[in-house]
């Protein structure tokens, strides 16, 4: 059987021109001509029905083709019919208004998509009667639909359309470099789409993202293209929100712009090429900026001056900034509220010297992560972070270095996350926590030494009490050195018993005596003698890594603390084969995909469970 078009307009149906020009003039059709489209659908149906008897009358199959070329007779009729009828339908005296919303609605699938400009968006249709098909405009699956698509469905809807803003507000432009270090072009093909873009958009928040990729030859031909900077100078900048910027360091070429109302920026640059002559990002200036995920914008011994710094709420810098220099650039983020920085050490032949405040007060700071190294490598003097909470440090194949010569950094810090993927001891780890005995979250890696921190860990320990707010508890075990547990009492054995290569017997006693002591003992009320009031445990996540055996571990571990939850402990344990990252402990490849702050960044990291408290919630519950 013939297939029928997807979609039809109005004029290409057949219908007769009077009826066309009805449904062209009105939107709420007038008496006279309710009563001509009511006359045609009359006909249609007559028409519809001999049809049909023909087909039922036909002798098969000597009549086949026959009655194949009267199924498509009815289908053309019917389509006919459908158009009339929609011209009497309810949807056509829908207010303006609502209308709006339901292009709002029908562009933002799952109620989080926004409306992306395509190529060819430029090309709708301006009537009924324009013939302007363009596949690219087609909905499809894994398509972000178009307002594009919208203005080609008949004159009401582009007016709709072109003159609600909203449906308009998020600008996707591809731009390149003609030859390297040159600054990106826009397509001539493209302009004029992204021109109508911005046009619509008139004075409503909007957002741009900016993907300037590296030169191609062939694009090095289109001798008509544009500057991207030649574009973004319009009307419509002056209320730009939110930029994204995904291009060559060296070409960004927006430096002689301003974006007054940019609130939020994302810009990832790709610093591959070796030059000898490094320059500087030619970022736009962002008077209004608070929010900012930065990443391979710094050179060596220079601090963006344009940035404005001091009003930054929410920063990432990265990839790999010196010590020296982030040290610098923190210390000028006066308003700092959340802060993710990707840090290294200072190269062994600098001798780079930063300005820098002598003495600092960041307020407001209550978040802090750093991934490849920890800042603590040299004293951080000169900073008060009277707020600070949440320190989270993911430092690679280092040591979790820490400034214990200012231990008044970390005097309010409640929740701590010390993660590495080299050699973790509890001679390192131990001095730490004695510092932040105010705890009621902690994750920590460890390597050798269990016994040793479980014993630390347990109330009554020796007559100690340490960490006595903790109440959510994550431990990344290696299992490097550690033999593979064994049946029976055997297996609760001790790490003073070693073997041949150093490994000891997982202490389960030990374990299960600092559980008992932070579960059963405080409900039972063995240390109501103590002056200070002792919090129970609620959370324990135990990962198990690195041994063949793991999988025996993980049941022999929920085996030991499954008795616990009858005190209200939950407790978690997973074992190598349940890690959902890919990117294990590769702290490097965490934050490949850039995203606004507001949009989740910092989810990203949180979100790599085998590092988490809350593995498949990172809004961490019992923090609430």
């Amino acid at each position: 059987m013939p297939r029928l078009p997807v979609e039809h307009r109005l004029h290409e149906l057949g219908l007769p021109d009077e009826i066309v020009s009805i449904a062209q003039s009105h939107r709420d059709l007038p008496p006279r001509g309710r009563s001509r489209v009511e006359l045609a659908i009359t006909e249609y149906e007559e028409e519809i029905s001999s049809l049909h008897t023909r087909i039922a009358n036909l002798e098969l199959p000597k009549e086949w083709y026959t009655r194949q070329e009267l199924y498509q007779d009815v289908w053309d009729v019917d389509r006919k019919l459908q158009a009339c009828r929609s011209l009497l339908s309810v949807m056509r005296r829908i207010p303006f208004e609502t209308m709006a919303e339901i292009f709002e609605y029908y562009l933002a699938p799952g109620g989080k998509g926004r409306s992306i400009m395509k190529e060819k968006d430029d090309e709708e249709g301006d009537d009924e009667d324009e013939d302007d098909e363009d596949e690219d405009d087609e909905d499809g699956p894994g398509r972000t639909p178009s307002p594009g698509l919208l203005c080609r469905v008949c004159r009401y809807w582009k007016a709709v359309a072109t003159t609600t803003p909203s449906l308009w507000s998020n600008i996707h432009i591809r731009a390149q470099e003609q030859k390297v270090g040159g600054y990106p072009l826009v397509k001539s093909t493209h302009v004029r789409g992204i021109l109508s873009w911005m046009d619509r958009v008139t004075s409503h928040p909007w957002s741009l993202t900016v993907q300037a990729t590296r030169h191609r030859g062939a694009f090095a031909r289109d001798g008509s293209a544009v500057p991207l900077s030649q574009l973004l100078n319009r009307p419509a900048s002056l209320h730009l929100r939110r930029l994204q910027i995904d291009a060559n360091q060296f070409s960004v070429g927006l430096g002689q712009i301003t974006f007054p109302r940019v609130t939020s920026v994302v810009v990832d640059c790709d610093h591959g090429d070796d030059r000898d002559d490094p320059q500087l990002p030619d970022l736009p200036s962002m008077p209004a900026l608070t929010k900012a995920v930065l990443c391979c914008v710094l050179r060596t011994s220079y601090i963006l001056p344009h940035i404005p710094w001091s009003q930054l709420t929410h920063l990432f810098l990265g990839r790999a900034v010196e010590i020296p220099q982030w040290r610098a650039i923190f210390k000028l983020c006066t308003a700092l509220q959340q802060g993710c920085f990707h840090i290294m050490d200072v190269h062994p032949d600098s001798d780079i010297m930063y300005s820098e405040p002598a003495q600092v007060t960041l307020p407001d700071l209550t978040d802090l992560t750093f991934l490849y190294m920890s800042p603590f490598m040299e004293p951080l003097n000169g900073v008060s972070l009277p707020s600070l909470s949440k320190l989270q440090l993911f430092t690679g194949w280092a040591e979790p270095s820490w400034d214990f010569l200012n231990p008044d950094l970390f005097q309010n810090l409640t929740h701590l996350s010390l993660v590495n993927c080299s050699w973790a001891e509890h001679d390192t780890l131990i001095p730490i926590l004695k510092t932040v005995p105010q705890l009621a979250e902690l994750f920590f890696s460890l390597t050798i030494g269990f016994e040793v921190v479980f014993n630390f860990l347990a109330f009554g320990h020796e007559g100690k009490f340490n960490l006595r707010s903790l109440r959510a508890l994550g431990i990344h075990m290696d299992m490097e050195r550690v033999l593979e547990p064994v049946d029976g009492e055997g297996g609760r054995g001790t790490e003073a018993e070693e073997s041949a290569d150093e490994s000891t017997p997982f202490p389960f006693q030990a374990l299960t005596n600092f559980i008992s002591s932070r579960t059963q003992a405080v409900q039972r009320g063995d240390f109501a003698n103590r002056p200070h009031s002792l919090t129970l445990l609620q959370k324990l996540v135990l990962r198990v890594d690195t041994a063949d055996w793991a999988d025996k571990m993980v049941l022999k571990l929920r085996e030991e603390v499954v008795p616990y939850d009858k005190y209200g402990l939950r407790t978690l344990v997973f074992g190598p084969q349940d890690n959902t990252s890919t990117w294990g402990t590769d702290f490097t490849h965490w934050l490949m995909q850039h995203r606004h702050w507001d949009e989740g960044f910092i989810d990203i990291i949180r979100g790599v469970e085998q590092y988490s408290l809350y593995p498949g919630d990172p809004k961490d519950p019992l923090s609430e």
